[in-house]
């Protein structure tokens, strides 16, 4: 869903790399070094937050929204603290194609 969201509607995206895990996308990071990474917040074994703060340590400009169900305060509060570009809800996906604009147009 996501990716459909992205490909339909910008015309400049060369590659995207999906992860099944909080693990790859360490992994897939650091191998890449894409311009910008969604997480979610529940993934195994490594959850997303842990994920945003692992990059962070490596790259402290690497721009991170985080794209969740979950919205619970404590996790806003956190993905802030770790400077998150963005925090976005599934059902308000239509934000990405926003974000997208304002990081690289």
């Amino acid at each position: 869903m996501i990716i459909g969201v992205l490909t339909g509607n910008l015309n400049n995206i060369d590659t995207i790399y999906e992860c099944e895990n909080g693990q790859q996308a360490i992994d897939l990071y650091d191998l890449h070094r894409p311009e910008w990474i969604l997480l979610d917040i529940k993934m195994e074994p490594v959850d997303g937050l842990s994920v945003a703060r692992i990059i962070k340590a490596k790259n402290t400009q690497a721009k991170i929204v985080f794209i969740t169900n979950y919205d619970e305060e404590s996790y806003r509060e956190e993905a802030k603290k770790i400077s998150v570009y963005a925090y976005v809800l599934k059902e308000n996906l239509h934000e990405l194609v926003q974000i997208y604009h304002k990081l690289f147009d």
